[in-house]
Formats: C-alpha cells, sequence, structure tokens
C-alpha cells in the first residue's frame, strides 16, 4: 500500500533559517487507510489493527525535555502513537494509548486555552514542510496587531488534547483567536480512559483532523486545505505533557517529545 511519509521538522536560528529534521534522518511512515477501513473516531483503536507495529512511535524513541530523564521509566509513563490518512475525506487520522501513573486533568471549566497545563497529547502540523516560526510574534516582530492574529498558526497549527475534562471540551488550536478547526468537522476527537484520576491510568486518543496549508482564522472558506499524496513529506512534532503533583497541577513532571527539541510550540 503506498504510503505519505512524515517528518519532525524544526527551523533553527533567527536569521538565514535552515530547514532540518530531528532527529537527525529520521522519518515515520503514514498508513493510507482505505475507503472501507477508514477508523470510526470513538476512542476504540480496534480500527487501527490493520496498521502495522512497525507504524507506531513509542516512548522509546521520544526525548524528554524538561526532567533530564535520558530514557523512559514504563512505571512512571507509557506512550505509543501511530498516524494515517485517506485521501479521499481528506483526514489525518492519529491514534495514541497513553500509561500514567498519576492522571493529573484539573483543567479549570471554560478555558480550553489551558489544556496545555495538565496531562496532554500535543500534535503539530506543517502540511508543506516549510517551516519556521508559526505564531506568537512580538509587537517589535511584526507591529501590526492584526497581522500578529491572521498569523497564529497560519502555516503550521498545533493541537491540544486532554481527557478526562469537566466541560466536556477535549481539543484546542492553542494560539489564534480562531474558534473552529478545533471542532467539528475539521477536529474530531474520542477518548477511553480506564483508571482512577490523581491515580494511575491508561488512555486512548483517537482523532482525525483537516490539515491546512494555510488557515486563515476567519474561516474556512479563506483558508487552503491540504491534499494528500503519496510520497509527500510532511512536518510533524508530537509531544506528552506529563503532569504529577495534583496539589499543583500546572507543574510539568515530564515533557515528551517525538523531535527531541524545545520551543515545539511555536517552531516547525
Amino acid at each position: 500500500m503506498k504510503r505519505v511519509v512524515l517528518a519532525v521538522a524544526l527551523v533553527l536560528g533567527i536569521s538565514g533559517l535552515a530547514l532540518a529534521h530531528y532527529p537527525e534522518g529520521v522519518t515515520y511512515p503514514c498508513f493510507q487507510f482505505p475507503d472501507h477501513l477508514v477508523p470510526t473516531i470513538d476512542g476504540d483503536l480496534s480500527d487501527w489493527d490493520i496498521v502495522p507495529d512497525a507504524y507506531r512511535i513509542p516512548v522509546d524513541l521520544m526525548g524528554e525535555r524538561l526532567a533530564g530523564m535520558t530514557a523512559p521509566d514504563y512505571n512512571d509513563f507509557n506512550c505509543w502513537i501511530a498516524f494515517g490518512y485517506n485521501k479521499t475525506d481528506g483526514y489525518w487520522y492519529a491514534a495514541s494509548w497513553r500509561y500514567d501513573n498519576v492522571v493529573v486533568v484539573d483543567r479549570p471549566s471554560g478555558d480550553p486555552s489551558l489544556i496545555w497545563q495538565q496531562d496532554d497529547l500535543e500534535i503539530m502540523i506543517d502540511a508543506d514542510h516549510s517551516g519556521g516560526q508559526y505564531c506568537c510574534w512580538k509587537a517589535d516582530e511584526m507591529p501590526d496587531e492584526e497581522e500578529r492574529r491572521l498569523n497564529g498558526e497560519r502555516q503550521a497549527q498545533q493541537y491540544g488534547f486532554a481527557y478526562p475534562q469537566a466541560d466536556n471540551i477535549y481539543s484546542m488550536v492553542f494560539n489564534t483567536p480562531n474558534t473552529w478547526v478545533w471542532k467539528p468537522p475539521y477536529t474530531e476527537c474520542a477518548f477511553t480512559f480506564d483508571g482512577a484520576i490523581h491515580e494511575a491510568g491508561t488512555t486512548t486518543y483517537e482523532i482525525r483532523l483537516i490539515p491546512w496549508l494555510e488557515l486563515i482564522y476567519y474561516g474556512p472558506d479563506q483558508s487552503t486545505q491540504y491534499k494528500f499524496k503519496e510520497g509527500d513529506i510532511i512536518g510533524f512534532q508530537v509531544s506528552y505533557g506529563d503532569f504529577d503533583d495534583p496539589a499543583n497541577p500546572t507543574q510539568y513532571h515530564a515533557f515528551w517529545t517525538v523531535s527531541h527539541q524545545d520551543a515545539t510550540f511555536k517552531f516547525a
């Protein structure tokens, strides 16, 4: 079966920017789902049984960026993620399994922009693999306020997902005034959770989203959707935030990333 190749891409430097892969030379396969076998977004990952294990990215291939861990402790945290796509419906699919010895999902209700301040899954997609800064410009870097608003998540998008949530809001795109891209039909997600909050638990994430070459927050009619082609390279990044102290629920315990890099919240 033909496939799209995913590559973790990050832009380095302030001037004279150069595109590079991190870890250097690493790409990951993305499974092409036939039309009659596209996953149902319900949190049950049995739809992914047809996807070979070689498509999974395990925690062993990720880097921890905050706590100084050089290798995962499976009794503390474990995870994997896999990706797929379907040319007919245009969706990019993701499935992930996660074990955490202390589940902290204490985000205050009503503010999904804080999804990242708890145990979460973050997926960044740079559909044309162009790299560079994609959000969070300062006023001295981009003086016009509306230009900053327009360019936030325009060229690449970072999605956050967490479950369970008291207000039943499970997804978000962080650094844009966009109010529609993280909702159906552009983003759909479902989950299962087995365990107890503030104790050990396992979570499954099942997601599909529309990738964008250009995301304009005004609306989908002003935005440009990416169309999958076999052999394309798509830039992406995945992070897992791990919070273990219920008394201090916004303090990271660890932060695992596929790219092994920092500042993934604004560089593709």
